[in-house]
């Protein structure tokens, strides 16, 4: 079968058959001047599986005619920048082996690019009306898309960005931007760009740094799948829906830095290999964290969520520290992660536990408050010994033997029982207490024989315990009120003596319990 050429005051039409090599196609060439004069005197070409020699210059030109050159190879260099397409620009499967120039070009319709291959692309202000596709194209030695301005949507699914930088800085798409399954070999540029809609970039792999600093995003962010093999930077990005990393790795640092979600922010099963920032971040909505590993520190400072998912098993998620300072949410799930962020937590802060507390006392889970209130205490009391600030670590200490820094005051009435038993048993001893002088004047006046009170000895155990109670208590009561301690000795301790200590410790230990009930020990 022959090449099928035909040419007309209205049409340029080139076909060679599918079925020839490039060896075939070669025999018959097309000059690329003869296509450059078609268009400019505005036919409409459509040249298929062709050869085109030579340059192929359309600098300026207004081309009013459709545009087909599908599966041909372009020899030479192509210029169309500043050229303004009037209709549908297909350019489908064709192989550029110069440089391939659309610089400040406009397409008033869509462009079509699928499976075309590139040495190199300059995309630079280039301004679609419609929609540009761009399927499962390779881009040798980079593509510039810097300031290209797409009314519509953009489809980059599989394409393959070699060797050189693909740059989308301050790309303007007024559609969805689609790079499913797209490679980009060296750095991604999408710093400052801006999607109206959808950006996915599921199943992407970035093998150089991915750059999306400052950009901005109408619909969700897609990156499910996707792999970032250096650093990943979304520093400032602005995202108006949900943002979406299930999974996604990230082999190099990772930045989300003063990143603004206004949906869910979803990393289920996401891997940070290396450093994750998430300083000053905000999610206007959930963070989920199920599943995800962060293999070295995560700083989570000043960051604002609604509700945080985290991992069950937190012992494998976290694997360095946390910095958690300024951290603020609603609501953390499930809530027995709680020991294990304040474990990692680091450097340290008081905030990070107070905002726990408040999270849990909102829920109406005081005991949790409660755990968090005390884990802060010890964390505390250990720097009080770390900074050798010996006489506060000391006081510390008291105060979590008595009352559990305020939350478990159960030990101090555990200490004032054990002080009354001890002082009731004390002094039911024989000689350990005697009569008031008066009562013993009193007594003697009536002529009691009392052998117990002659003795020093109260009437039975429960003599013997209110009397403890009075000398404990810091306030008079009526019990046992004719009975002192005498100055006899046992163990060598006068009887009055432990008598003035159980006095002592009534009066640390009843303040103290009170003080707690009340909650002032807690503030």
């Amino acid at each position: 079968m022959q090449p099928t050429k035909e040419e007309t005051s209205q049409l340029l039409k080139y076909v060679l058959p599918d079925d020839y090599s490039e060896k075939d196609r070669e025999k018959y060439p097309i000059s690329a001047q003869e296509v450059v004069e078609a268009l400019k005197a505005g036919k409409t070409v459509e040249i298929r599986n062709a050869v085109i020699e030579g340059d192929f210059n359309l600098e300026s030109v207004v081309v009013e005619g459709k545009v087909t050159i599908e599966g041909t190879m372009f020899k030479g260099l192509v210029d169309c920048s500043y050229a303004t397409f009037k209709q549908v620009l297909r350019l489908n499967g064709s192989t550029f082996e110069g440089d391939a120039n659309f610089s400040a070009a406009t397409a008033e319709k869509d462009i079509f690019l699928n499976n075309a291959t590139f040495k190199a692309a300059n995309f630079v202000d280039l301004s679609v009306t419609g929609v540009f596709y761009c399927e499962s194209t390779t881009f040798k030695k980079g593509a510039i898309f810097a300031r290209t301005t797409i009314k519509k949507d953009i489809f980059l699914e599989k394409s393959i960005f070699e060797d050189g930088e693909a740059s989308f800085l301050k790309t303007l798409i007024g559609g969805a931007a689609e790079f499913t399954c797209a490679v980009f070999k060296q750095k991604a540029n999408f710093n400052s760009a801006q999607i109206e809609e959808l950006a996915a970039f599921n199943q992407a792999t970035f093998e150089g740094d991915a750059d999306f600093i400052s950009a901005q995003i109408g619909g969700n962010a897609e990156f499910d799948g996707a792999v970032f093999k250096q650093k990943a930077n979304f520093n400032s990005a602005q995202i108006e829906g949900h943002a979406f990393f299930r999974p996604a790795t990230f082999e190099g640092d990772a930045d989300f830095g003063s990143a603004q979600i206004g949906g869910n922010a979803g990393f289920t099963n996401a891997h940070f290999k290396e450093y994750a920032n998430f300083y000053t971040a905000q999610f206007k909505m959930d963070a989920i964290f199920e599943g995800t590993v962060f293999d070295k520190n995560v700083i989570f400072q000043n960051i604002s969520f609604r509700t945080c998912f985290f991992d069950r098993d937190p012992a494998k998620q976290f694997l360095g520290t946390i910095d958690l300072r300024g951290c603020t949410y609603e609501r953390i799930e499930p809530t027995s992660i709680w020991e294990e962020l304040m474990n990692r937590l680091y450097p340290y802060d008081r905030q990070p536990f107070t905002q726990l507390e408040e999270t849990f006392r909102r829920a109406g889970q005081d005991r949790l408050a409660n755990e968090v209130y005390y884990a802060r205490k010890e964390k505390e009391t250990a720097l009080y010994k770390e900074r050798k600030e010996r006489l506060i670590w000391i006081g510390r200490l008291v105060h979590k033997w008595l009352v559990g820094y305020g939350v478990h005051i159960w030990r101090i009435l555990i200490a004032s029982v054990i002080a009354v038993i001890i002082g009731t048993a004390v002094f039911q001893i024989d000689r350990a207490i005697e009569l008031k002088q008066e009562t013993q004047q009193l007594t003697a006046e009536e002529g009691s024989s009392n052998t117990n009170q002659d003795r020093g000895v109260p009437h039975g155990w429960c003599d013997g315990f209110w009397l403890s109670v009075r000398f404990f208590l810091p306030m008079e009561i009526p019990f046992g009120s004719k009975w002192i301690a005498s100055s006899n000795t046992f163990c060598g301790i006068k009887f009055s003596t432990i008598a003035i200590i159980l006095k002592i410790a009534g009066w640390v230990l009843v303040p103290v319990g009170v003080a707690g009930l009340t909650g002032i020990l807690k503030r």
